[in-house]
């Protein structure tokens, strides 16, 4: 009798394990999932809330929802999720749980850490509603009365949005840091680099006046040198938004740090980094480019941002190259 209860005992146990944990039972009520004032239709995978109170979405099913494609990398255990210029990309069964954002037109990245770990459940992949509703800039808000949860596309913030220091697609938007280090660099080299990026920033990047004609034949800063197809690219969408844009790049040699030091007998460098900030103000510019900013900009008024300069440095070709600007998120009046 005692093996006849045991074994009684153990199959319920098994029975138990085997039925999601996170999922809701049958006698809860279903949860609803609504977009932009549509009540969302789940075929086979509906969302959950877990035990801990956290909401569980189908990934696919919500995200085809407000227009996104999604595909699936079953080898790798990847999902990559598309809508306009924004990729999503996240891995199941990884060390870190995070959605890896990138914006496709400036290459630009961030990540957003997930709290809950992705999941499959009858096939279907689920991810943490809360993290997810942040990459796009979704508002949500829960109706407990109704036990849905509804979210807003209209009117969401970029999810990369812009700053005013630089034309767009000339920088990438970052969370600045850098362990550096100056130490093998001579004072002579600090001051070149530091004057490069100067130079790179206000005359190719920054300052721009729509009105004034420019002839991209010759560049007085770099004759033959690369930049004239840049500096024509600055100056058309001057001339598209009605910009008079003036910029000041502040640093100074001691703000130039090697970040990947070279491994030949000469010390030098193969990429450095100049830190600095970006001074801004826009003479003119018309009323549609400023409503991007929703009122954080304004003519007549200097602004500054955190800024880093990047040199990769080419030694077969014997070149210094520019390799990126990085601008921080936000900026400020000075």
């Amino acid at each position: 009798m005692k093996k006849i209860i045991l074994i009684i005992s153990l199959l319920v146990m098994i029975q138990t394990v085997l039925i999601p944990l996170n999922a809701s039972s049958t006698n809860e009520k279903e949860l609803k999932i609504i977009i932009d004032g549509k009540n969302l239709e789940f075929t086979d995978a509906k969302p959950f809330i877990t035990n801990k109170g956290r909401t569980m979405i189908p990934v696919r099913a919500v995200s085809e929802g407000f227009g996104a494609e999604v595909d699936w990398n079953g080898a790798i255990e990847v999902v990559t999720i598309t809508l306009d210029n924004v990729e999503v990309c996240f891995k199941l069964n990884y060390i870190k749980d995070k959605f890896s954002i990138t914006d496709t037109n400036t290459n630009s990245r961030k990540y957003i850490e997930m709290l809950t770990s992705p999941i499959i459940v009858n096939g279907r992949t689920f991810v943490p509603l809360r993290e997810f509703s942040e990459i796009f800039n979704h508002e949500i808000i829960w109706d407990g009365e109704n036990y849905s949860v509804i979210i807003n596309t209209k009117n969401s913030p970029p999810v990369f949005p812009l700053n005013p220091a630089l034309t767009k697609g000339d920088y990438n938007l970052s969370n600045l840091y850098s362990d550096g280090t100056n130490s093998n660099l001579s004072e002579q080299d600090m001051k070149s680099y530091q004057s490069s990026a100067t130079s790179y920033i206000e005359y190719h990047l920054g300052n721009v006046d729509y009105t004034e004609e420019t002839d991209f034949e010759y560049d007085s800063g770099f004759p033959g040198a690369p930049f004239n197809g840049l500096r024509e690219r600055v100056y058309n969408h001057a001339v598209e938004n009605s910009i008079i844009r003036e910029v000041r790049f502040i640093s100074d040699p001691s703000m130039v740090e090697v970040t990947q030091p070279g491994l030949t007998f000469d010390h030098q460098p193969d990429e450095l980094i100049v830190k600095g900030k970006v001074e801004f103000i826009y003479h003119e510019a018309s009323d549609e480019y400023l409503k991007k900013f929703n009122g954080k900009l304004e003519k007549g008024k200097w602004y500054t941002t955190d800024a880093i300069v990047v040199f990769r440095i080419r030694r077969t070709e014997a070149l210094t190259l520019f390799d990126n600007v990085l601008l921080s998120y936000t900026w400020e009046l000075k």
